[in-house]
């Protein structure tokens, strides 16, 4: 029988399986795919942005208020510690002047490959396709002493898996494809746990207006998108892209994190400011001196200085400027592309649905689940870890942060059930 029965077989779910298998646990990995790990596999564009180069409390105030939770479980693994971890397992890492940190082979597999061959190491079977269906408690009453494990993880198909601990890292619902199909939330909810429904997260926004369409393909690499929804705000700066649904790009992908956690629809009002370096009145200022000298051009040749041409005829349309030259130009209708320029009115409709997600905004409640041990306040010997909580970061290594984080405290945990203590993390 095993001490410690892991679901999922993702990052949270391995670095639990790696914390309670060092501890002298007996330790089973349940993954649902054929194979584990293939989120973490897609993560940073195949090259695995594992962590990012921040202490603990920058860590908390980059993930925003929520990230409160992860106090502790940051002081048993936090980014460095991380390192020094993946190190030990024989991923040489290589840290980036923006403080992403990536195997410095550029390969995520590399980093599967040395979670699964310590496992193997630590006699830890990872069983694949499997889907668990239920966890059931066993009564303590009138079993003997060393032959009560009271859980039973029910599988699909009829199996029982018994065991005295249970940790549940089965993701959220973000990229389907790689096995995230909610099942946890479904088993969190069957235990009398709360739920925040889940919305994705960095994801494209859709927009119906056709001449925002039609720039598909057209990118800016600095600008600042502020994003809107029944009084609330929020602000992100980066690139932004243009595709055929509507846009995307790091800007994009962030503020759509924000809005989802606003709880609202996806439908919101974004401004695009296309110069954040200049101010309006300073913007405008160049204008009339671009104007001045270059009276015989158009606005949309002027405009275009500044961002791509075909940009340029948008902002030009959206001030209702005629395209004439621009010694015709009125200082009112010169105002009128400035404020075009600094906060470009675009509607977003909607998003892109978890299939395009990079994260799941929502999950189980964190005012259920222990801090420090990540156990379940409700079901006592039940933890979770990862992207089943309702815990998530912005891009850059954070995410995958939260799962080492979670996992390995949940681990540790699981692990303490049999009075082990697992291998110091740094």
């Amino acid at each position: 029988m095993d001490d410690v029965i892991v679901i999922g077989g993702g990052p949270a779910g391995l670095m639990a399986a790696i914390a309670a298998g060092e501890a002298g646990a007996r330790v089973r990995v349940l993954e649902r795919m054929p194979l584990p790990g293939r989120k973490l596999l897609l993560t940073g564009g195949t090259r695995c942005n594992l962590t990012h180069d921040v202490d603990a409390r920058g860590f908390v105030a980059a993930c925003g208020p929520g990230a409160r939770f992860l106090h502790n479980a940051l002081g048993r693994l936090d980014p460095p510690a991380t390192r020094t971890l993946f190190e030990r397992l024989g991923v040489r890492i290589r840290k980036e002047p923006d403080g992403r940190c990536f195997p410095a082979s550029g390969k995520a597999t590399d980093v599967l490959d040395a979670m699964l061959k310590r496992l193997h190491a630590l006699h830890v079977p990872v069983k694949t396709e499997v889907r668990v269906v239920e966890i059931r408690l066993e009564e303590a009453a009138g079993r003997p002493e060393g032959r009560y494990w009271p859980f039973h993880v029910l599988v699909e198909g009829g199996g029982d898996f018994p065991c005295r601990r249970v940790v549940i890292a089965t993701g959220g619902l973000s990229v389907p494809e790689t096995g995230s199909s909610g099942d946890g939330h479904a088993l969190a909810r069957a235990l009398g746990h709360r739920v925040v429904p889940a919305r994705p997260g960095e994801v494209g926004l859709t927009v119906e207006a056709s001449g925002v369409r039609a720039l598909a393909g057209l990118s800016v690499d600095d600008v600042v998108v502020t994003a809107r929804q029944a009084g609330r705000s929020a602000q992100v700066r980066g690139a932004i892209l243009f595709t055929h649904y509507g846009v995307s790009g790091p800007a994009i992908l962030d503020v759509s994190r924000l809005i989802a956690q606003w709880q609202g629809p996806a439908r919101c009002d974004l401004a695009i400011d296309l110069v954040p370096d200049q101010s309006p009145d300073a913007l405008d200022g160049a204008l009339a001196a671009a104007f001045s000298a270059y009276g015989a051009r158009s606005p949309v040749r002027i405009v275009s200085t500044w961002v791509p041409e075909r940009l340029a005829e948008l902002v030009v349309r959206t001030a209702n400027l005629t395209d004439e030259t621009a010694a015709r130009v009125s200082a009112a209708e010169r105002r009128r592309l400035a404020s075009a320029m600094k906060a470009l009115p675009i509607q977003a409709t909607g998003n892109r649905g978890f299939a395009e997600a990079v994260v799941t905004i929502g999950g189980v409640e964190l005012r259920d689940i222990d801090p420090k041990t990540m156990e379940s306040r409700i079901v006592p010997g039940v933890s979770f870890a990862g992207e089943v909580l309702d815990l998530d970061g912005p891009r850059g290594g954070f995410n995958l942060q939260i799962a080492w984080s979670t996992g390995w405290a949940a681990g540790v945990a699981a692990a303490a059930a049999k009075g082990a203590s697992p291998v110091a993390a740094k």
